[in-house]
């Protein structure tokens, strides 16, 4: 009986790692497992044995579905359009910050290693060793100076272009 059950959840796991790979939605997989006979307190075994292959082999490309709870016609991942509560998810999934706030308000690094200033005018931002971008390349403080000055560009179009208009200098 056994070798059975291990057969059964074997080809259970191909067919929902091939639904997986395809794009089968939460509901396409759980039908699938329903009508397949799985049981409701096995599937999510067998979902995360085929996640856990379908992470072992990365492919480039894809789609990412993700709900939020607002939209509009200028929903963007560029980091410096952002204006809506679920832009700025999408980015903070996507890309990495200097620095943020967390629930309590308090500043946690990120990127940055260390912000410091003496007089609130001039800042000295000590960025994190080992930080590499998806193809490799390492962080540097020109990447951070490129990204803070598109905010002071006008054809960039950035939200905080006001707030950035206090930065009148980079030196790395």
């Amino acid at each position: 009986m056994n070798d059975k059950i291990t057969n059964w959840t074997r080809s259970d796991d191909a067919l929902v790692e091939t639904a997986i790979r395809r794009g089968a939605t939460r509901r396409e997989l759980l039908q699938m497992m329903l009508a397949g006979g799985a049981a409701l307190s096995a599937g999510s075994l067998v979902l995360g044995r085929a996640g856990n292959a379908v992470a072992a082999t990365p492919v480039s490309g894809g789609t990412l579905r993700a709900a939020g709870w607002s939209a509009s016609t200028a929903d963007t991942l560029d980091p410096a359009k952002a204006s809506l509560s679920t832009d700025y998810v999408r980015c903070c999934s996507f890309y990495n910050r200097l620095a943020f706030l967390d629930k309590g308000g308090t500043p946690q690094m990120e990127l940055a290693e260390a912000i410091e200033t003496k007089d609130a005018k001039t800042w000295t931002v000590k960025l994190r060793k080992g930080v590499t971008f998806h193809d490799g390349k390492p962080l540097t403080a020109d990447d951070v100076i490129f990204s803070l000055k598109r905010h002071l560009d006008p054809s960039v179009g950035s939200k905080v272009a006001k707030i950035a208009a206090q930065m009148t200098g980079f030196k790395a």
